[in-house]
């Protein structure tokens, strides 16, 4: 068995001038190592920048000291969450930028001794300097202060240790503004916090703001917040068994308040269901009574017919004048025209008839002319 002939490929000159095409001359591609492509690509990518997270803007602070920690809180998250506040210095001026009256002098007078500082310091190296300067040599001059200047940061760098250290910075703070005697307000809030008509997350969120400032057991932390709720709901935690800790004991809390909220809805729904129903049944009632003589009595015919009824003898009956509609519905239900009563007719009402009579009877005799006084009779 021989072996199979090569297989002639197209690029041969010769092979490609038997099958009457031009000749192809194919080149070998450059070989592109991979951390050189990779560099390439880099060079042709823009960095993407990180979005800052957009915040609410803090509270201008003008000095309460209820109102600090809120501040300050208010402040970190702003600069904690913008890449733009990446020096201490930035993170110092946005502060105070948001401080008014009595908090903004404070920081005033904090830049001015800063500005002493810092000539204080440089006046002290360029004096060095002078001491230590050849003969010939340029003496460095003494900077003095410039009252307009005072506050620019670029003209007099951050030296003292507040306007340097971020944490310095705000215990700083803290010492003028805040709280002096946190926990005696704390203690003071809390005997005059109660649920009242807040949820309890409204109410548990106002009574961690003070009570962690007591420094008080777990169980007694969660006793004073229950001591606070409302009583429906203090009577189903009650009844469950006591948590020994905060957050256990507003989890329950959230979880009955939601209940009772769901029962009471379904009190509501079931109370709106049973006045439906009952209207029903009325209007029910109402289409299969049947009407006497194919009519209901007009509220005239009811009020005659009740006083009818209401009078002992109906002779003793006073009536007014009928109106038409009453006099049609007596006469349509067989009632006595005369006193709206049954069992009896018009003409044979008590005591009327003995008065028909007694107005038809003949006349007694007339008195006697007085012309004819003292005439005999023919």
């Amino acid at each position: 068995m021989s072996d199979p002939e090569p297989s002639q490929s197209t690029s041969d000159p010769e092979v490609t001038q038997n099958l009457g095409q031009a000749p192809v001359m194919m080149n070998p591609a450059p070989v592109i190592s991979l951390e050189a492509l990779v560099q390439a690509l880099a060079s042709h990518v823009q960095p993407v920048r990180p979005k800052s997270l957009k915040l609410a803007d803090p509270p201008k602070f003008h000095g309460k000291l209820t109102e600090s920690s809120q501040f300050v809180h208010a402040v970190l998250a702003n600069v904690q969450s913008d890449t733009r506040y990446d020096t201490v210095q930035k993170k110092i001026l946005y502060f105070s930028s948001w401080l008014e009256g009595s908090p903004h002098k404070w920081f005033f007078a904090l830049l001015r001794r800063n500005a002493n500082a810092y000539l204080e310091q440089e006046n002290l190296k360029r004096s060095q300097a002078n001491a230590t300067m050849t003969a010939g040599g340029t003496l460095l001059p003494m900077l003095v202060f410039d009252n307009h200047f005072q506050f620019d940061s670029e003209l007099y760098p951050f030296v003292l240790p507040e306007l340097v250290d971020w944490r310095e910075f705000l215990r700083k703070f803290n010492l003028s503004y805040a709280d002096p005697d946190a926990r005696a307000t704390a203690e003071r809030k809390l005997k005059l916090l109660d649920q009242k008509n807040k949820s309890v997350a409204a109410y548990a969120a106002e009574y961690q703001s003070y009570c962690y400032e007591l420094d008080d057991t777990p169980a007694r932390v969660a006793q004073n917040f229950y001591s606070g709720l409302k009583k429906e709901i203090k009577d189903r935690v009650a009844d469950h068994g006591k948590p020994h800790t905060l957050e256990d004991m507003i989890a329950l809390a959230v979880t009955f308040e939601n209940r009772l909220a769901e029962r009471d809805f379904e009190k509501k729904e079931e109370e709106a269901i049973e006045k439906l129903r009952e209207s029903r049944k009325r209007e029910a009632a109402q289409k299969t009574k049947p009407p006497i003589s194919g009519r209901l009595p007009n509220q005239a015919n009811l009020r005659t017919s009740q006083i009818a009824a209401a009078s002992p003898t109906p002779t003793s009956f006073k009536r007014g004048k009928l109106t038409v509609e009453e006099r049609q519905y007596r006469f349509d239900n067989g009632l006595c025209i005369y006193c709206g009563q049954r069992g009896h007719f018009t003409k044979d009402h008590p005591g009327l008839a003995e008065r028909n009579i007694a107005s038809t009877s003949p006349t007694a005799p007339s008195k006697p002319d007085q012309t004819d006084l003292g005439k005999s009779p023919l």
